[in-house]
């Protein structure tokens, strides 16, 4: 009985001094299925904006980047110029152009169309239609006419 107490004595100070009472912190990892891409981060569309300048849209995404050493708010631009066909406008481009965003962010809601002040309004109304869906389907509920600012009509393509 003495040599057990005799151990306590000589355990419990080793113990003490070397344990931390601080609690240990992990991170839970879980790996993706084989084919599997990964969660995207909700709301990786930040801003669609579409200029119209004559016969040619562009249309601008503004999407949050999502590799490793980004940080919070980082965004790139993609950026999509649509020539004239023979009928005017590329609607058909100008659809599978919304589509492509619109599958990175199924949640993104809001499109702003930015016409030049001479823009034919039987041109924003097709536009406008357009950019409320296609033959998939919806693509953007809030389609929003917002106009150019002077600084920005400068530099708008």
């Amino acid at each position: 009985m003495l040599a057990v107490i005799a151990l306590l004595f000589l355990l419990l100070p080793f113990l003490l001094l070397t344990t931390s009472i601080q609690r240990l912190a992990g991170l839970e990892l879980g790996l993706a299925k084989t084919g599997d891409l990964g969660p995207t981060a909700a709301g990786a569309v930040e801003s669609i904006d579409v200029y119209i300048n004559g016969d040619v849209l562009t249309v601008r995404a503004a999407v949050r980047k999502t590799d490793v050493t980004a940080n919070e708010g980082d965004t790139r631009v993609l950026e999509t110029k649509l020539p004239p066909t023979a009928d005017g406008l590329d609607l058909a481009g100008f659809q599978l152009t919304l589509r492509r965003f619109k599958s990175l962010d199924q949640e993104q809601e809001r499109a702003v169309l930015h016409p030049n002040p001479d823009t034919e309004t039987s041109r924003i109304v097709a536009l406008l239609d357009a950019a409320r869906s296609d033959a998939s389907g919806p693509l953007f509920g809030e389609v929003v006419l917002q106009a150019i600012q002077p600084q920005v009509a400068a530099t708008a393509p």
